[in-house]
């Protein structure tokens, strides 16, 4: 009688195999989900995603892959290298009722680096919060939104065509000489109405002083 046989494990052989691409497919897993500075979930459409910018997940958002009520969670730091510009819902493939955007650890910063190119733009876009606390909870201004250029042009964010009832919190930004918050043209009657700018953290070209806003 073989007394070695039972000393082996049963995925020993053929099955080790397998076993062997059922590893590989979990680090596999872990290596794409490290790679992911924005995950995103919806209630409708594709209810996942990651992407490496903010502006992969708006760009989702405009055609349609990801809809109705959206959160996005900046989990690393981004670098954008074009502007992150979410359009109305209704207007082409979008569909969603709500986005939220906002970091799950401290010290994280959404940035770009362009002398003509503003940062983040809301184009007919409602119902968009940018929260800075970690995970929505606390009351500390973290996450920052910053153009590092020091261009007179370098915007950071930009309302335009009707961008309403969005709320930006609980955020610092810093850099760029223009303008902060622009709020631009429109071609619906009622304007860019009831956003919300409230508990931030302001300061320019990278400077020490803040002033809340």
């Amino acid at each position: 009688m073989n007394t070695h046989n039972y000393l082996r494990p049963k995925w020993a052989g053929q099955t080790l195999t397998n076993f062997s691409k059922i590893v590989v497919f979990i680090l596999l897993f872990i290596s794409l989900k490290s790679t992911a500075q924005v995950d995103l979930t919806s209630t409708g459409g594709t209810t996942t995603g990651t992407f490496t910018t903010l502006k992969g997940a708006f760009d989702a958002i405009n055609a349609g892959t990801h809809q109705e009520v959206i959160t996005i969670e900046i989990t690393v730091n981004t670098t954008e290298t074009a502007t992150a510009e979410l359009i109305a819902s209704g207007t082409g493939s979008a569909n969603y009722s709500a986005v939220d955007i906002y970091p799950t650890q401290s010290g994280l910063r959404i940035t770009i680096n362009s002398t003509s190119a503003t940062l983040i733009r809301l184009n007919g876009a409602d119902n968009v919060t940018f929260d800075g606390r970690v995970n929505r909870t606390g009351t500390s201004v973290d996450l920052e939104i910053v153009n590092t250029s020091t261009s007179a042009n370098a915007n950071i964010f930009e309302f335009i065509n009707g961008a309403s009832n969005n709320i930006i919190e609980y955020c610092l930004r810093g850099f760029g000489t223009k303008a902060m918050f622009n709020f631009g043209t429109t071609s619906i009657s009622n304007g860019n109405n009831n956003n919300i700018i409230r508990k931030n953290k302001l300061t320019n070209n990278g400077g020490d002083n803040y002033f809340e806003l």
